[in-house]
């Protein structure tokens, strides 16, 4: 029973960081941010997408750390 928070759990990290990594990216080297230099970009982008699929799998390894393997017996 341990997938299912699992699951949750990562879709909801998901969910959060993409558009955040999105905004922040865009805002820092998109076509009209304009704040970083150009060979800065790439290097932004990059890490831009690493937050966005190792964040969430940090996130479900931790709740799949936290919760017990089997459910407390009645």
């Amino acid at each position: 029973m341990r997938y299912l928070p699992v699951a949750f759990a990562y879709l909801f990290a998901l969910a959060v960081t993409g558009p955040l990594a999105f905004f922040a990216v865009q805002i820092l080297a998109g076509p009209h941010g304009g704040l970083l230099p150009r060979s800065l970009e790439g290097p932004v982008l990059a890490l831009g997408w690493l937050a966005v699929l190792l964040l969430p799998a940090w996130v479900a390894y931790r709740v799949w750390r936290r919760v017990p393997r089997r459910p407390p017996r009645p």
